[in-house]
């Protein structure tokens, strides 16, 4: 190999390695942002709701489901009102809209825990499993406080 030829080799090893950085950073940044996760207290045996926000700088994605140690059953819900009074409706999915922001918050989209396993106090936390479409299972540490 002559010296030009092992030049050459150098820099389209450098330029490859550089490729797969930039790709790399390029993936990292379009991941959803998942934060600001809190439930509220609730006794065993009870329910209570999860609220979080997230931050979608990609592609569309869409949450289809939520797992958790802490109770017997995880539900997606809207609340809102009709004919006066408050009622919550079961979603099948939730939308991630691309390049926007969902929040999940008292009085609109939220996760129902249903019959908690244990008694939830204000400053416990535990995991959550998040499952989206596109991003696949994300796990988010939730706190627990008063509204």
């Amino acid at each position: 190999m002559t010296h030009s030829e092992g030049d050459m080799k150098k820099q389209f090893i450098l330029l490859f390695l550089l490729i797969l950085v930039l790709s790399s950073c390029q993936t990292r940044s379009a991941e959803l942002l998942i934060g600001e996760a809190w439930a509220r207290p609730g006794a065993s045996g009870d329910n209570s709701a999860v609220y979080f926000v997230v931050d979608n700088p990609g592609q569309a994605d869409a949450l289809l489901s939520v797992g958790s140690q802490i109770s017997g059953a995880v539900e997606l819900h809207h609340s809102m009102q009709q004919d006066g009074a408050m009622v919550m409706q079961l979603q099948e999915r939730i939308e991630m809209p691309a390049n926007d922001r969902v929040e999940l918050e008292p009085g609109g989209l939220h996760v129902m825990l249903i019959a908690l396993t244990r008694d939830l106090k204000a400053g416990d936390t535990f995991d959550l499993t998040l499952t989206f479409a596109r991003a696949g299972s994300r796990k988010v540490v939730v706190s627990v406080r008063e509204p």
